[in-house]
């Protein structure tokens, strides 16, 4: 009796604790893939070096994202990691992103 109630005992615990914890998705968080993506239901996020650490960055789609999220303008010299994420919204290449 006590073998089958231990036996069912470690049964149910094995499927009420999960197998692998999922990470949290947020800015400055550690990563361990270079350039990967990693995507939450509002955000993007990328993995880049910034002081020998590999951390996520928000990588923002267009301009009025950055503006909603309060970082706009990206300023190269302010925040070279930001900047590095979101060189694309540069477009005349001043080392300000989202400056108009």
């Amino acid at each position: 009796m006590r073998k089958t109630l231990a036996a069912a005992l470690v049964l149910v615990l094995s499927f009420a604790v999960p197998t692998s914890a999922q990470a949290v998705v947020k800015e400055g968080a550690t990563c361990k893939t270079i350039n990967k993506l990693s995507k939450t239901k509002t955000n993007t996020f990328v993995c880049l070096r910034s002081g020998g650490k590999l951390i996520l960055v928000p990588k923002y789609k267009k301009c009025a994202d950055a503006v909603a999220a309060g970082r706009a303008p990206i300023v190269i010299d302010e925040d070279p990691v930001l900047y590095l994420a979101n060189q694309t919204l540069d477009r005349d290449k001043d080392g300000t992103a989202c400056d108009s």
